[in-house]
C-alpha cells in the first residue's frame, strides 16, 4: 500500500512540475519609428519598421507582412476632455497567389522596412490624435515556404500622432 501512495504521488509530483511552462519570449522585437508625429490630413505617416532577432538562434521571418498590420486609436479633444474616440485597423492578408519574400535573421540581426500610412479624410478628422501601432502578422505555415518561419504577432509600443488640417 505504501508502495502505490509512493508511486501516485511521485507521479502527482512529476505531472505538476512538468506541467508548469514558463511563457514563451519571441525571438524577434519589432518597432517603429515615425518620421514626423506632426501629419496633415490627406497626406501619409511615414514609418521606419525594425524587426530585430533577440534570440540566440537564427530565425527565418516572411520580410511581406512587416507594418502589415496597424490599429489605430482614434481619439478627438474638445476643451481638455475626450468628446469622440474610435478604432480603426488594418490587416493586409496574402491573397491566394502569395508568394513569401523569406530572410533568415541571425542572432542580434535586424530587417528595417520603410512603411506609409495614408491618411484618408474619409476615414481620419484633422484635430484629432491617433494612437498608433503596427505589427508584424506572421500567419504562413511551414507548408507555404521552403524556410521554418516564426509564427505569431508583434505589435510595436504606441506612438502618438496629430493629425491636421494643412493649406495646399
Amino acid at each position: 500500500m505504501k508502495i502505490i501512495l509512493l508511486v501516485t504521488v511521485f507521479c502527482f509530483l512529476f505531472i505538476c512540475a512538468n506541467g508548469q511552462t514558463r511563457p514563451l519570449t519571441p525571438p524577434l522585437r519589432f518597432s517603429v519609428e515615425v518620421k514626423d508625429i506632426d501629419v496633415c490630413l490627406g497626406k501619409s505617416i511615414e514609418v521606419i519598421t525594425t524587426l530585430k532577432n533577440i534570440s540566440k538562434d537564427e530565425v527565418a521571418i516572411d520580410t511581406n507582412p512587416v507594418g502589415s498590420l496597424v490599429v489605430f486609436d482614434r481619439i478627438i479633444y474638445k476643451g481638455g476632455k475626450i468628446i469622440k474616440r474610435s478604432i480603426y485597423s488594418e490587416n493586409g492578408a496574402p491573397p491566394s497567389h502569395y508568394r513569401p519574400d523569406v530572410k533568415i535573421l541571425r542572432p542580434l540581426e535586424s530587417f528595417i522596412k520603410k512603411v506609409t500610412y495614408p491618411l484618408s479624410p474619409k476615414i481620419f478628422v484633422a484635430g484629432s490624435f491617433l494612437r498608433m501601432q503596427t505589427g508584424y502578422d506572421q500567419i504562413l505555415t511551414a507548408a507555404q515556404s521552403e524556410a521554418k518561419l516564426w509564427r505569431g504577432t508583434l505589435l510595436s509600443k504606441p506612438v502618438l500622432v496629430r493629425v491636421r488640417k494643412c493649406l495646399e
